[in-house]
Parts: structure tokens; C-alpha cells; sequence
């Protein structure tokens, strides 16, 4: 028993108990008996075990099981584990002293406080409570009140009972009990811990006001990363302890941004954080001294690689270049050709005539009588274009006056767009490659027609590399395409039918849609669709963006793994996407479902990505693909209101998705 205070010391007085690990202190990896790794290594590194870390983690177990069996109580004390691995491992007196020192060292490097129960304890005792601390635990009371000590959580006046020292635990009541004993006239008395039993159940029973304090408590993601295994490989059980770390971050926010955090810190950041460090990779394997992130999907992508080109001393520079299709597909566009018009009267979930006009640069006003005599009158210009209107403005499009203007257009947009590049230092010979989200490579196209439409840049190289491409582009003698999603089956058929709206809205940026380029006093500047992206700035992105550079802040402390590793990381974290995808819990689908989605390219209409939907709504989506939201998430709509309907089809998923493995 480690005491602060003597044995009457509490009188009449109100007492709020805390348990230790998982509650107040944490460790940097996913479950205790994984620091057992760390530990082997060391002792391995000392040569005082023969054997790998894994087979030291195992027999570490045995060893406590082993004292526990004739421990008084079974509450083995740490000196008592030590003698059965002297044991086992032959070691004298002094070897036995030095294996027990690293294991204290491994433990205090590794412990941390838990974001926040600082607060809550000094709330306690500015409530008037007194402070005690009840450990469950073999460690020695001294050390775990020095790592108390280090948190700020212990201060003179507090206790702390620690069970192997007492002989008497929290799971089976008798510490309770000894507290009541020596402290008669608590009036009233709080608990808060992690464990179900022992800092719940128990205490309740007791007739203590216990509480479950679970933020420590690993997710869902987080036991996919770590896996099943005892132990756990040892960088699996660190991933998933960043993964916990970053998300402790954000537990005391509002709850709707605590589901926004989380998100962030358990599927986007580490998703993220694996390309983003892919892209560095490939850049030092190619010779690349400088990447452009691309706006907007680039944003947080950049953010994340500067970072770790920051931390780890990665001589490549991390940029952000503004571009959108609307700034990039106008510059490129050469003649009106097949190809060119495919890109104008693109449909999303509807086409208008003033949305075709933008596309190359024209202001509706311009052509009020030319549009009218070919029926879309001024009223009109805002509504969904029928398929002959449609037709009749292709062919307007073409007529001399309609294609003189857009001629025009393109040439002052390409020599802004150009003058941009200059700019931004894209034209000064340094070897460079563009980072985008994907889908197809054509803003690269575009980007590389502009770029060498004069004759003096026809050879210039352009390199692009894409979270994913659903179809590579074939590349050139010139032109790059890198896909850092897998193209080979079966992560080829996940990325095809992968909800790529959701991870569009994972990777939004702050501002608007890039409209063009404009000159302001000699500077090359964007023209943007909103300065700040409100909508999505209300929905909570600067706290998703705050958690997934948490989450890459965070995995940054632990050592780097090696090529093979990091391959393993970058395969979990899309399965982590994949499961989140296929089956989103209720607070995630009802997020992301908020989130302010558009499908068109320049945003005017959001849409919700996953509905609540009743049976009959849901059939009608299911069995009318046109009436779907654009980048439908069915799961999601399932997760917030299950209904038959959507189940069946779900299901029909599943077994076509099994059939296409088969093949």
C-alpha cells in the first residue's frame, strides 16, 4: 500500500476512487500483455534470453500465471514473477535484477495519461472529493505511483492500494472492503474504472456509485488492426494503439464531433497516411524532388506528407497546386471532337444549359438569343436539359459564333493556367510529380495537352500519382500513371466498386471548387467557388482534418517499419475502409450521411449520400438506379434504418462480389 495520508485521515468526508492502467494511464500499445514484445526485444538486446521476443511474450505469461497459482489470494507480486523467470532462463541474482529494471524501463516508456482524466480528477476535488487510487495489479506500488506522479494525477493527500502488494484485489471485492475498513465514516464514495467486474459490477454491488470509464476500450477498427493473435505482431499492436492514442484525443468533444474524430483517427488517418507516405516512397525511387497536391481532394494529402518528409528528413518538397476539371479540362480543350464534348455535357444527376456554358468558359447572357432559338429561353437556363435540347445545344455549341467564343476562352485560359505553372515553379526543370485521389487520370491529360500545346514544352515529362485508378490510362513515353491502390485482383475489384463519393468527402478540402485563374496586380491567383467550404466547415471537417493529422503525429513517434511493413499497414488500412464501407455503425453512417455531397462538377446541389429510407423508398432506389442519390451509399442507409428491401439487395451484393472471386 502506497499511502499519502494515515488511515483515519478521510473522517466524514466524500471519496472518488480511480483504477490505474486503462483508466487513467494508457499504454503505447493495444493490449498490455504486447509490451511483453518490447520487452523481449531488450532482453534479447541485453543477452540475458536466448530466445525471439514472441517466445519471451509467451513464457513472460506463464511465468505470472505460474506465481499467481501460489501467490496468497493469487495476487502474484513482480519480484515473484522475476523468480520464476530466473527459473526458466537461469539467471543470478543480478541478471534477475537488470531483466526486472528493463521491464520497469519498457513499462514507463511506454505509459501515458489518458487525455482528460486529468480534468476529471481535479474536477473531484474541486467537487470535494478526496482522491484514492485502486490497482489490480503485480507492479510495484512505488513505480506506479511515480508514473501517477508524472501525470500530475497524484498529489500529497492521495492513496493508492496496489493488489500484489496488499494480497487483497478489486475483483473479487476484499481492496473494498479494506478501504471501508480503514475509512469508516466515508459518506459517500465514487468509483471509476475500466474493467466490467472488477470497477464495476463489484463496487455496485457494494453499494458504491461505480462508474464504467471505457474510452480506453479498444474499437472496432482498432481490434481489426491489432488482430486475434497472443501476442499480437508487435507493429500491429503499436498501429492500433496510435489509432487509440489519436482517438483519446478527441474524446472530450460534443458527441456529434467526437463521431467526427473518431472517424478521422481509426479509418481516414491511418488510410490517408498510408498513401501519403507511399508518395514519398515513390518519389525517392524515381528521382522526383518535388510533389504538387492537387486541390482539393490534395489538401489534407499534402499536409500529411510534409509533415512526414518534415519529421523523418525526406529531402522532398511537398506543394499544393490549385486545380480542379473546370480550371484544367477548359485550358486543354483543343478541338470540339468527341472526346471534348463527351467532358461538356457530362451528366451527373442532371444537366443544365448554364452548366454546359461553364464548362467552356461562357456566360449565359452572352447567348440569350441564341439559346432561345433553340428553345431554352432564359427561364430554362437553370433546368435540367431534355434530351433534345441537349442534342440541339451540341450542335450549337458547334456553330461558328458559339465555337469562336470558346476558342477564345481557352487560350486566355490556358496562358493564366500557364502562367500559374510558372509560377508555382512547375516549369523550372525540377523533377516533379502530381498527387491526386484518382479516378481515371484525366486532369492529367488535360494538364499535359495545355502544358505542351507550345512547341518548346512538347517533351515535357508529367507523372502522376492516384490513391486509385478504376482504369489505368495506358502510359507514354511521357506519361506516368501510379496507382497506389493494388491493380491486381482481388484489391482491383474492391477498388472498382469501392463508394469513391465517400472517399471524395473524406479527402474535402476548406475551400472551394477552383473555377480558373484570374491576375491580380502581376500574381497568378484561383478563382474559387468560396473562399471556405461553410457547408462542409459546418459539418465538422476541421476536426476530421485535426484527427487524421493526430493520427499521422501520433504513428510518427513509433519507429518507421520496414518496406515489407509498411505494404502490411497499407493493406490494413484499406481493409479497415472496406469494412467501414460495407458495415458502418450507426453514428458513422448517420455522419458521413451529413456530410454536404454534390456529384456535379462545380457544386450547386447537395444531396444526401445515405438516406433514411422506408421499404417502399427503398425498393424503388433499388430496382431505379436513376432515382439513386448520386454516390448512394446503401450500407449507410441500411446502418440508419434497416429495412427488407435494401437487405435482399445488399445480400445480392455479397453473393455477386463472391461470384466475381470465384471467376
Amino acid at each position: 500500500m502506497q499511502r499519502l495520508k494515515t488511515a483515519n485521515a478521510f473522517g466524514s468526508v466524500k471519496l472518488h476512487s480511480f483504477d490505474v492502467f486503462d483508466t487513467l494511464l494508457t499504454r503505447r500499445v493495444a493490449v498490455p500483455a504486447d509490451l511483453f514484445l518490447l520487452i523481449g526485444a531488450q532482453l534479447h538486446t541485453a543477452r540475458l534470453i536466448p530466445c525471439t521476443p514472441d517466445e519471451f511474450a509467451a513464457k513472460r505469461s506463464q511465468a505470472e500465471a505460474a506465481a499467481r497459482q501460489i501467490a496468497p489470494a493469487g495476487e502474484a507480486r513482480f519480484n515473484e514473477v522475476y523468480e520464476k523467470l530466473a527459473e526458466a532462463y537461469r539467471w543470478n541474482e543480478a541478471q534477475t535484477q537488470q531483466a526486472m529494471e528493463i521491464e520497469l524501463h519498457v513499462e514507463s516508456q511506454n505509459t501515458q495519461a489518458v487525455p482528460g482524466m486529468l480534468e476529471t480528477i481535479q474536477q473531484a476535488r474541486a467537487d470535494g472529493y478526496r482522491v484514492m487510487f485502486l490497482s489490480d495489479m503485480y507492479l510495484p506500488a512505488s513505480f506506479i505511483a511515480e508514473l501517477l506522479r508524472r501525470a500530475g494525477f497524484l498529489v500529497a493527500g492521495d492513496e493508492l492500494l496496489v493488489s500484489g502488494e496488499l494480497r487483497q484485489a478489486k475483483h473479487d471485492g476484499r481492496m473494498f472492503h479494506l478501504v471501508r475498513t480503514q475509512h469508516r465514516s466515508v459518506a459517500e464514495w465514487r468509483h471509476a474504472g475500466d474493467h466490467p467486474r472488477a470497477d464495476v459490477e463489484v463496487p455496485r454491488r457494494l453499494g458504491i456509485n461505480a462508474r464504467a470509464e471505457t474510452r480506453c476500450s479498444l474499437t472496432q477498427h482498432e481490434r481489426t488492426v491489432r488482430g486475434a493473435e497472443k501476442p499480437a505482431p508487435l507493429w500491429r499492436s503499436q498501429y492500433a494503439a496510435a489509432m487509440k492514442l489519436a482517438r483519446l484525443e478527441g474524446w472530450e468533444l460534443p458527441e456529434a464531433r467526437k463521431v467526427v474524430w473518431e472517424s478521422g483517427a481509426n479509418v481516414v488517418g491511418p488510410l490517408w497516411f498510408g498513401f501519403a507516405e507511399w508518395c514519398l516512397d515513390e518519389a525517392l525511387k524515381r528521382g522526383i524532388k518535388r510533389l504538387y497536391f492537387v486541390a482539393r481532394d490534395g489538401q489534407i494529402f499534402q499536409q500529411i506528407a510534409r509533415t512526414i518528409a518534415r519529421q523523418r528528413g525526406i529531402p522532398v518538397e511537398c506543394r499544393y497546386l490549385y486545380g480542379s476539371r473546370q480550371a484544367w479540362h477548359l485550358p486543354g480543350l483543343g478541338e470540339l471532337d468527341e472526346a471534348a464534348l463527351l467532358w461538356i455535357f457530362n451528366r451527373q444527376r442532371f444537366l443544365t444549359a448554364e452548366q454546359v456554358l461553364k464548362r467552356v468558359g461562357l456566360d449565359p447572357d452572352d447567348f440569350t438569343a441564341e439559346l432561345a432559338s433553340i428553345g431554352i429561353p432564359t427561364t430554362a437556363w437553370s433546368a435540367d436539359l431534355s434530351t433534345e435540347q441537349t442534342e440541339r445545344l451540341r450542335e450549337c455549341l458547334q456553330t461558328p459564333p458559339f465555337a469562336a467564343a470558346i476558342r477564345h476562352q481557352v487560350t486566355m485560359a490556358r496562358k493564366l493556367a500557364l502562367r500559374y505553372l510558372e509560377q508555382e515553379g512547375v516549369l523550372d526543370e525540377t523533377p516533379y510529380a502530381l498527387v491526386d485521389i484518382g479516378w481515371h487520370g484525366n486532369m492529367q491529360r488535360s494538364f499535359a495537352r495545355w502544358l505542351r500545346a507550345d512547341p518548346a514544352r512538347r517533351n515535357l515529362p508529367v507523372t502522376g500519382m492516384y490513391f486509385g485508378l478504376q482504369r489505368h490510362p495506358p502510359d507514354t513515353e511521357l506519361d506516368q500513371f501510379v496507382g497506389y491502390w493494388p491493380e491486381v485482383d482481388p484489391e482491383r475489384e474492391a477498388l472498382r466498386t469501392l463508394n469513391v463519393a465517400l472517399l471524395e468527402m473524406m479527402a474535402a478540402a476548406d475551400h472551394g471548387t477552383v473555377l480558373g485563374f484570374r491576375d491580380e496586380a502581376g500574381m497568378i491567383k484561383p478563382m474559387l467557388d468560396g473562399e471556405r467550404n461553410e457547408a462542409a466547415m459546418a459539418w465538422g471537417l476541421a476536426v476530421l482534418q485535426a484527427a487524421v493529422l493526430k493520427f499521422t503525429n501520433t504513428w510518427l513517434g513509433f519507429d518507421p517499419l520496414t518496406p515489407d511493413r509498411r505494404m502490411q499497414f497499407q493493406a490494413l488500412s484499406r481493409r479497415v475502409l472496406l469494412d467501414f464501407m460495407a458495415a458502418p455503425s450507426f453514428s458513422e453512417a448517420t455522419l458521413w450521411a451529413e456530410f454536404p455531397h454534390s456529384g456535379e462538377q462545380i457544386e450547386r446541389h447537395k444531396e444526401c449520400l445515405a438516406p433514411v429510407l422506408s421499404t417502399w423508398k427503398a425498393l424503388a432506389l433499388v430496382m431505379k438506379p436513376e432515382r439513386r442519390p448520386a454516390g448512394w451509399w446503401a450500407e449507410g442507409s441500411q446502418a440508419r434504418h434497416p429495412n427488407p428491401a435494401l437487405a435482399v439487395y445488399l445480400g445480392g451484393k455479397k453473393i455477386k462480389k463472391c461470384f466475381r472471386r470465384i471467376k
